[in-house]
């Protein structure tokens, strides 16, 4: 039975500042009912790892020093892994055992929802080598859940990239999800389907923050683990992020050297010191103060409204760094727009002087065109003359051999001089004959060399043209290049300009969404025991996007909210997903649980959304929560602070603590809950069946004394809850309140479905938005 005392235990997330002791002091002797495991493999024939050997060393050092009895083993075989594995599950069992630890580090991979370690030896090739020759995980946890009332804690650095080198390819990277057994803790270096850092230095992203945050003494494992997600996070930017999967039922601590328990006034300092830091950051926009604050109070009062601002600013950085990268790439864009502006110029230029250059050289050859036509023509004319002269002599030498035929007496002379003179003609004649050939001759040569010319040209004609043909073929496609980047460009600058309108409009309100009228003061059971009923809207993880609105009542077809897991061996991970928008609208049934009486029927609607102020206001004041629907205000009841009842995140087994003040009129009483997702469980209420996640929180009103008991059914993404019971009993069991509400009817303007978180697979394929009308 849970006292107050354990009540203020459960608030007071120890800052480091108050318990932190350096344990590098002399080894403790082993204790038998504390054993580890610790595998480092590193060796790897296709894909060498540099840090898993130091981490396992750093890891064993650090439970060694903690007093456990370590079993330490580097680049293991198979064999020598599952002899190893067996030999620890068989310490397990024996009665002296109460905690057991499993570390690895090395490569991983997982084949049809299982994971698998892989030794040094491994040769995978192919699927069906995953499992004859690396070691499946469940040998190790089917050893453990043998072990009957054990706490045992298994810690997997195991997530590296490209585990068989280029030999194969596992389908999926990094490891699958997978719910701790009962009395468990799995811890991943990162989220399911992603992988980790190998680290830069000494040791891996991971172990180095581990190593870090468990050697500090009185230290829940729980809340080491919360800082090194949170470490690991920021030093990666959000690249890795570690998760654990729990069902612890106690405290664990790796150093179990029997600190002195804290007096109850201690305790509240405590819980005093939680509480004015979040007075002093609630209303903060700067991402250390929301750091600072998990990193000191991991598991505070305060710790998933801490974690859901953070994701917030986190996720404001993150548009900041894509609107600079947005900037830079138009900066480029516009850049490289005017090179080749310049460039086209510079080729027109240079175009226009080819131009000019083709066209003198065309002028030169048709200036030497007409010389040689002048010349030839020049040569016809002597020719021709010479012709004319040899007619001439032709016909003198006929006058001539008229006259020597009057002269007789001359006739032996004029018929020698004839015969002279024809031999004359006649060589004369051969003479310009052979000069008629050889001018011909000229003449075919020069025609022949005029036309290689023109060729010659023509053929340089043809390959510039080709030349600039190919350069105006590149700038075009450079041209389109850059018009196709500007168009994305263009259409992110429209995405984002549609998101922001929608954010605006949600901001306004959907217009012309008449709010429903207001019902009857709500009245159920405030969480700290006082008469008022509390109504659960929740937060937006993100401004509203593109998402459909969604209308639920009996009657019409329920559209399927969450996908489920394929994953035989985990519910999933979903965020929240909240979205609040004005006209919100549930109709809420009112039963007492022990007569199953119907009470009243309440309807409930939004009608003012503030995200600066982290504010959701319902009936025009009568409810008030935060943006993940923690109540502020029921009623005539105000709490200290946001009650946080709902999670940043949905996965079975994660635990939490609601602590608050609630005051009405003038009176004030203190109350907690310690909060866990139990399971995940389809249920009936009258407005259908819903596949919804199931929350229970067991507390104290320890001003008044009263044992409260709430339980939640919430789907991800429906800002109201599908169902909520709440037991008030007093010191000797008897009940005060009982009551049941069960949703009716739901009008949600902004709906995101269930989107799985990273790594984790949807059965049927990918998720998408739905409205059911």
């Amino acid at each position: 039975m849970t006292t107050r005392r354990s009540f203020i235990k459960t608030l007071a997330a120890i800052p480091p500042a108050f318990c932190y002791r350096h344990a590098w002091a002399a080894n403790p002797s082993p204790d038998p009912s504390r054993l580890a495991l610790i595998i480092g493999n590193a060796s790897y024939r296709d894909a060498p790892l540099d840090n898993p050997v130091n981490d396992a060393k750093a890891v064993a050092g650090l439970f060694t020093q903690a007093g456990f009895t370590v079993d330490s083993r580097l680049n293991t075989t198979r064999a020598d892994m599952i002899s190893a594995i067996e030999r620890f599950g068989a310490a397990a069992k024996r009665s002296e055992t109460r905690l057991v630890v499993f570390y690895y580090a090395g490569h991983g991979a997982q084949l049809d929802w299982r994971n698998y370690l892989l030794p040094v030896d491994a040769v995978v090739e192919k699927q069906e080598h995953m499992k004859q020759r690396c070691v499946d995980l469940s040998l190790l946890l089917g050893q453990l859940s043998a072990a009957k009332d054990k706490t045992f804690v298994v810690i997997l650095d195991a997530c590296r990239n490209n585990p068989f080198g280029t030999a194969y390819r596992p389908e999926q990277k990094g490891l699958s999800q997978f719910d701790a057994p009962v009395g468990s803790l799995l811890a991943y270096a990162t989220s399911p389907g992603n992988v980790a850092s190998d680290g830069a230095g000494a040791n891996g992203l991971y172990t180095e923050n581990l190593v870090r945050e468990l050697s500090q003494h009185g230290t829940r494992i729980e809340d080491a683990l919360k800082r090194v997600r949170l470490n690991v996070r920021l030093a990666s930017h959000g690249e890795q992020i570690p998760w654990e999967t729990t069902s612890l039922e106690g405290d664990v601590f790796i150093f179990d050297d029997g600190q002195k328990k804290l007096s109850e006034t201690e305790l509240e300092k405590l819980v005093e010191a939680d509480v004015a830091e979040w007075a002093r950051i609630k209303s903060s926009k700067k991402l250390d103060d929301w750091v600072s604050y998990l990193r000191n109070f991991p598991n505070g009062r305060f710790a998933e409204i801490a974690q859901m601002r953070l994701n917030r600013l986190l996720a404001d950085v993150e548009r900041e760094r894509l609107e600079k990268e947005r900037i830079e790439r138009e900066r480029l864009r516009l850049a490289e727009e005017q090179r080749l502006a310049e460039e086209r110029k510079r080729l027109e230029e240079q175009q226009r002087e080819e131009q000019r250059r083709r066209e003198e050289e065309l002028r030169q050859i048709e200036a030497r065109r007409k010389q040689e036509a002048e010349r030839l023509e020049r040569e016809r004319q002597r020719i021709a003359e010479a012709e004319r002269r040899a007619a001439e002599l032709s016909k003198q030498e006929e006058l001539r051999q008229a006259a020597e035929q009057k002269r007789l007496s001359e006739k032996k002379r004029l018929d020698q001089e004839r015969a002279e003179r024809e031999q004359a003609r006649i060589a004369a004649e051969q003479r310009l004959a052979a000069e008629r050939k050889q001018l011909e001759e000229q003449q075919l040569q020069e025609k022949r060399r005029h036309e290689e010319e023109q060729q010659r040209v023509e053929l340089g004609r043809r390959q510039e043209q080709e030349r600039l043909d190919r350069e105006r073929q590149r700038i075009a496609e450079a041209e389109r290049l850059a018009a196709a980047r500007k168009q994305e460009d263009e259409q992110r600058e429209l995405a984002a300009r549609q998101r922001r309108e929608r954010e605006q409009l949600v901001q306004a309100g959907p217009a012309g969404v008449q709010a429903a009228s207001p019902a009857p003061a709500p009245s159920a059971a405030a969480p700290g025991a006082e008469p008022g009923a509390a109504r659960q809207p929740g937060p937006p993880a993100s401004r509203p996007s593109a998402a459909l609105g969604l209308e639920i009542r009996a009657g019409i077809p329920m559209p399927m909210l969450i996908r489920p897991s394929a994953n035989p061996f985990s519910a999933g991970r979903y965020p929240l997903n909240r979205i609040f928008t004005v006209g919100d609208a549930a109709t809420i049934v009112v039963t007492d649980i022990l007569t199953g009486i119907e009470e009243r029927t309440r309807k409930t609607h939004v009608t003012r959304v503030d995200y600066e102020e982290d504010r959701v206001e319902y009936n025009k004041g009568l409810l008030v929560t935060d943006l993940m629907g923690n109540p502020i205000k029921i009623g005539p009841a105000e709490y200290d602070s946001p009650v946080q009842w709902t999670p940043a995140e949905f996965q079975v087994g994660k635990k939490w603590t609601a602590a608050f003040r609630v005051t009405k009129g003038d009176k004030s009483s203190n109350a907690y809950y310690d909060m866990q997702i139990v399971k995940r469980e389809t249920i009936n209420v009258p407005a259908g069946s819903f596949d919804t996640f199931r929350i229970e929180g067991e507390g104290w009103n320890t001003t008044r004394g009263l044992r409260l008991d709430l339980k939640l059914w919430l789907v991800p993404g429906i800002n109201f809850a599908i169902k909520r019971e709440y037991i008030t009993r007093n010191r000797r069991g008897g009940i005060g309140q009982s009551e049941r509400q069960e949703l009716v009817a739901l009008r949600q303007h902004v709906f995101q479905s269930a989107r799985l978180a990273a790594g984790t697979v949807l059965a049927g394929g990918a998720n998408r938005t739905l409205r059911s009308a």
